[in-house]
């Protein structure tokens, strides 16, 4: 029989599926760590969904043993940039852009806005993709990166075709779907909670999964997942398990996935990568400076405290460094929050509309790309000799 535990450095440990001792001390700080946005959450002035507390828990043992994604990439995500204003022409001016400055991130991510309604994620929106989302899918192949579509799966818009259709499959109280906005569960729009105890409601979210396979994406960047934690009916470990079960089934789709407004605990097992920290800021008009200073330092803050705690079991992505509305101070924190991710082997995520960057704005991009393959190097060397296997020269 495979040995599971054992006693390292005095310290009872669990070994994992590919050979990786997880510590006991190790297990109780994430199952108290909190979630992607709680690491100045849960006072005054935040989101109910941010505290810290809210969303405590031990994850399965089985979940502990899953294999750790080692492999980190140069993700772009379009949010910074693009807003819910994505569409294939600021893609195509992404890729162009990608080329002129011979910067070559991995992953595309296509965040908020493809959606014809929130919620209605069978549905593209057509003014932004006329010819199909599948046009941008292949347009990203054709540039040598993995495209990936954001969802906030267990959020329904009060407007959506889904909620008109199926109010049966949300969450109710008195026989009512009940309402949520921002300070419950941080989401900018007024919406419902999908209710996964529901077998139709699973089988939505297994459709939309499939839908993404068929249009050509490779990943999902799954955010909003702490919300069901609000849900007073439920235990904590209903809870935790749903939002497990959550991201499961897109994995279990062939997609890989980066968890977003996530539980640590939950997401062990089953997501590729993790944000760990609050945003880095907001897509805002360039007088609004002083907010994107006040973001940037709480992601650093968050990135410094929770690394080395959420490391050990998932790869770690510290959101978007930007150039765009930021002064010194905010494109040094930033950096530093970039650089602390990359030295610990996790990934780098940009998120600059590129097609306005200058060759000087990109210079500090550059610098960080070469950190990050550096730092894969290692990472690749170490876990060669952790799992004997034998290391490439280069």
């Amino acid at each position: 029989m495979e040995k599971e535990a054992g006693i390292f450095n005095q310290e009872k440990f669990l070994l994992t599926e590919d050979n990786r001792k997880i510590s006991e001390k190790s297990i109780k700080k994430i199952s108290k760590a909190g979630q992607s946005w709680s690491s100045f959450g849960g006072s005054i002035g935040f989101p109910q969904v941010n505290s810290t507390k809210l969303v405590q828990g031990e994850p399965l043992k089985e979940w502990i043993k899953k294999p750790r994604t080692e492999k980190s990439e140069i993700i772009y995500c379009t949010w910074m940039g693009a807003k819910e204003n994505v569409d294939i022409s600021y893609i195509k001016k992404q890729t162009e852009a990608f080329k002129k400055l011979d910067i070559h991130p991995t992953v595309f991510i296509i965040d908020d806005g493809w959606a014809s309604k929130s919620g209605d994620w069978l549905s593209v929106d057509k003014q932004k993709f006329p010819n199909g989302i599948k046009e941008a899918t292949n347009l990203i192949k054709e540039n040598n990166m993995e495209s990936w579509l954001w969802i906030a799966p267990l959020h329904i818009g009060q407007n959506s075709e889904f909620a008109r259709e199926h109010p049966d499959l949300l969450i109710q109280k008195k026989g009512k779907p009940i309402s949520f906005d921002h300070k419950n569960t941080c989401f900018s729009k007024n919406h419902y909670l999908l209710d996964l105890r529901k077998s139709e409601a699973v089988d939505y979210l297994d459709q939309v999964a499939k839908k993404f396979k068929e249009w050509g994406f490779e990943g999902a960047k799954i955010d909003f997942l702490s919300s069901l934690y609000l849900i007073k009916e439920m235990d904590q470990k209903e809870k935790q398990f749903l939002t497990h079960k959550t991201m499961e089934i897109f994995k279990e789709k062939g997609l890989r996935i980066l968890a977003s407004g996530c539980p640590f605990n939950a997401a062990v097992g089953v997501a590729d990568y993790i944000r760990l920290s609050n945003d880095s800021g907001l897509p805002l008009p360039e007088d609004n400076k002083i907010i994107n200073l006040i973001f940037s330092w709480r992601s650093l803050k968050g990135v410094k405290k929770l690394r080395n705690i959420v490391d050990s079991f998932i790869n770690i992505d510290p959101d978007m460094y930007y150039s765009n509305n930021t002064n010194k101070l905010t494109e040094r924190n930033l950096f530093e929050a970039q650089r602390l991710s990359v030295y610990r082997a996790g990934c780098l995520t940009l998120g600059d509309d590129f097609s306005k960057l200058s060759g000087v704005k990109a210079e500090p991009i550059k610098k960080l790309i070469k950190k990050f393959y550096h730092a894969q190097k290692l990472r690749s060397n170490f876990t060669a000799i952790r799992t004997g296997q034998k290391t490439q020269t280069p």
